[in-house]
Formats: structure tokens, C-alpha cells, sequence
């Protein structure tokens, strides 16, 4: 990047010195041949940089599209697992509950409701995931494309 700025600097001040050079030489074939010289030289800049410019947002929407890539991945995976979390506490609390009627131990009844507050506790923290990834990909939408 600093060598690109001094490449550019550099030709952009031999133009002037020799445009300054032809108007003191008074010399109209030479002033012709520095200006042509000169847009060939603002030409080839603008081409360069507009080169630059494509390959840095090749790069720019690389990056985005592995972002985007790896947090749908991340988002999907801790969605499964919540998922399966609360699967594994309904099952849980089915077991429960139903050795809680075998054996009509208190222990078992009180250990079937605190199952059931597990199970909640998981169906929660699996809504909010939705809620939070709802809000995260609205936003996601309004970004505008590079």
C-alpha cells in the first residue's frame, strides 16, 4: 500500500517538473509529448488502482462469505444442541414422573417436579436462541451487500 502511494507520488511529480520544464523551453512538440505522457501516466494510475480496488473487494467478500458461512454453522450447532437439550430433559422428566406413580414416594414426586422445572428452564433457553438469532439475522438483512 505505501510503495502503491510513492509509485503514484513519484510519477505524479515527474509530470509536474517535466510540464514545468516544457513550458520554460517554450518548446510545443515537447509541451504535446509531457501532457500525452502525463494522461497516459494519469491513466495508467487510475487503471492500477482500480485493479487494486476489484482485488481488495475480491478479497473483502471472501472474508464476508466465511463469516456468514461460520456464524450459520455456530448458530445451527447451538440451536441442535438446545434442541437436544430439552429433548433430554422431557425424557428425563418422563422418566421421572413415571417412577414418581410406581413407587408414590414423596422423594420422587418432588424429584419429578424439579424435572419439570428443568424442562422449562431448557424450552427457555432454547426460545431465546431463536429470539436472539431472529433479531441477529433481521439485522443481517438490512446490511447492505458489498
Amino acid at each position: 500500500m505505501v510503495t502503491g502511494h510513492l509509485t503514484t507520488y513519484l510519477m505524479i511529480t515527474s509530470l509536474v517538473i517535466l510540464q514545468g520544464a516544457a513550458s520554460l523551453l517554450n518548446n510545443q512538440n515537447f509541451i504535446n509529448a509531457v501532457n500525452t505522457f502525463a494522461l497516459l501516466g494519469i491513466a495508467t494510475i487510475g487503471a492500477w488502482q482500480a485493479t487494486r480496488a476489484a482485488a481488495r473487494d475480491k478479497v473483502i467478500i471472501s472474508i464476508k462469505k466465511t463469516t456468514e458461512a461460520t456464524h450459520v454453522l455456530t448458530n445451527s450447532a447451538m440451536g441442535e444442541q438446545l434442541k437436544t437439550s430439552v429433548q433430554f430433559a422431557t425424557s428425563t422428566s418422563v422418566l421421572a414422573h413415571r417412577l414418581a406413580a410406581l413407587t408414590k414416594e414423596a422423594g420422587d414426586a418432588a424429584y419429578a417436579t424439579a424435572t419439570d422445572i428443568v424442562v422449562k428452564e431448557q424450552q427457555a433457553l432454547l426460545q431465546k436462541h431463536l429470539t436472539a438469532q431472529a433479531i441477529v439475522d433481521a439485522q443481517a438483512d438490512k446490511i447492505i451487500e458489498i
